[in-house]
């Protein structure tokens, strides 16, 4: 288990040390990022602002035009704006990246 463990650490570090993995990693763990930040504030806008229910309904009144519902929903859109922006420009880059080599 050990052995597997440090030939998955050579692994990563061969990868890291060249600029393609670099950019792939940073690719990767931003992507994440992203996604799990929006998930976070797609939920939290679920939780406090409309409310899978009747109830929800009837508060969604109240609270859709709240300014903490509507920053949360900003900033959920403008992050699904910038995610998508960010795999064009990826593309962009990967199709450089093809043609120049």
């Amino acid at each position: 288990m050990a052995s597997l463990l440090i030939k998955v650490r050579r692994c990563i570090h061969t990868l890291v040390g060249s600029p393609l993995g670099k950019a792939v990693l940073t690719f990767i763990l931003t992507t994440f990022a992203i996604s799990i930040l929006s998930w976070g504030l797609v939920n939290l806008y679920a939780f406090m602002c409309a409310e899978f229910s009747w109830n929800g309904a009837i508060r969604a009144i109240f609270t859709l035009g709240s300014p903490t519902c509507m920053f949360i929903n900003f900033i959920q859109f403008e992050l699904a704006k910038h995610y998508t922006l960010f795999w064009g420009a990826a593309a962009v880059s990967f199709v450089g990246w093809a043609l120049h080599t």
